[in-house]
């Protein structure tokens, strides 16, 4: 009869949660729990069918691992609790249940999951659990783009024992952003740099400093900021482009365009040539060479046009950059040349959109 009673409870909990769902790493007490009205009637049969299961064979196991799991589902974190701790004392080897209540301690004691007699990193050690192991899970869901499931193994990490501040708040900046909080997610973003304490590895710490400097210079139009946070990039990487190739040219690009707006055109030539070396091949980083080149010495026309040409032929004729362009040549008075790129707009046929640039 308990078994009868348990199977019934296991069928309505896979309506719930489907056997082989590995979301959330397959951790009842890791989800939100259920809101759903439908679902929360099923768990509560489930609930019924597993105390009957208990009161046949209260040292049957299993029917209290389902109990809990079927608790957190519910938000009765300390009913999960207690109905670990029974399984634990019958199973006392058997890790399942010490990780699943680490998590229901987490939601019954937050933030850390220290409640009056227990916590959830003594729990989780007695499972053998380690803060590497958590990292593994959350690396995972943070190359997938599931960036709330990632900072949720992250900070299991953390309470295991391992800094990880500032790899925390970055990835509160990405859930933030993916969310669309623009604002908090710059917060998390400028507290990750500010802090510099607990970064996972390398990597995180250069992806979260191009998005700095990325808030910096477009957001902020603060260039000097931006720029020595792109000098750090340049220095943690040893200014090898092969490893990262796009943020080592990126930080080249902007400090090379923050020099070329403080009049240092020598200087910004030479950041933006490092930017192009590197591999990076885009349109601005084009046009902007050709504009430093220009400026450095006005004989050097002819080849500042062909690096704008190259950079028009990249942004597949975008109206924005031949404005940028023909804008450049009528602003240092070089007539012939602002001529000379609107015929070449019009045998490409789009002339129509360079009206008021073009007339002038």
């Amino acid at each position: 009869m308990a078994l009868y009673y348990e199977s019934q409870a296991g069928r309505l909990l896979a309506q719930v949660i489907p056997v082989g769902d590995n979301d959330y790493g397959g951790f009842a007490c890791l989800r939100p729990f259920i809101e759903d009205p439908d679902q929360r009637y099923l768990l509560k049969q489930a609930l019924g069918y597993l105390s009957k299961a208990q009161s046949f064979a209260p040292n049957q196991a299993h029917s209290y691992y389902l109990t809990g799991r079927s608790a957190c589902l519910l938000g009765d974190y300390e009913g999960a609790v207690t109905a670990f701790q029974r399984f634990a004392e019958l199973r006392p080897h058997n890790p399942s249940a010490y990780l699943e209540m680490g998590f229901a301690l987490v939601n019954a004691c937050p933030p850390n999951g220290k409640c009056a007699n227990l916590n959830a990193y003594d729990t989780w050690r007695k499972a053998g659990v380690t803060a590497e192991q958590f990292l593994k899970m959350a690396d995972a869901e943070r190359r997938k783009e599931n960036y709330a499931e990632a900072l949720l193994w992250y900070q299991s990490a953390q309470r295991m024992g391992r800094e990880l501040r500032s790899t925390i708040a970055y990835l509160r900046y990405l859930n933030f952003q993916k969310a669309g909080d623009t604002e908090n997610a710059n917060k998390a973003l400028q507290s990750a740099i500010e802090m510099d304490r607990g970064w996972l590895d390398e990597e995180i710490k250069i992806l979260a400093l191009n998005d700095y400097g990325f808030f910096l210079f477009y957001s902020k139009n603060d260039c000097t900021k931006a720029s020595k946070i792109f000098s750090k990039i340049i220095n943690i990487t040893n200014n090898i482009c092969e490893n990262y190739p796009f943020q080592v040219s990126s930080a080249h690009f902007h400090i090379g365009v923050c020099l070329y707006y403080n009049h240092e055109y020598k200087n910004a030539l030479n950041a933006l040539s490092k930017a192009l070396e590197c591999g990076s091949n885009y349109s601005w980083m084009q046009i902007w060479f050709g504009k430093a080149l220009y400026m450095v010495d006005p004989n050097n026309k002819t080849s500042a046009a062909e690096h704008f040409i190259r950079g028009l032929e990249l942004s597949n004729d975008n109206i924005n950059y031949w404005k940028e362009v023909i804008f450049f040549w009528i602003e240092h008075e070089e007539k012939g040349l602002a001529s000379d790129f609107c015929d070449l707009a019009n045998k490409k046929n789009i002339m129509h959109e360079l009206h008021d640039v073009c007339d002038k």
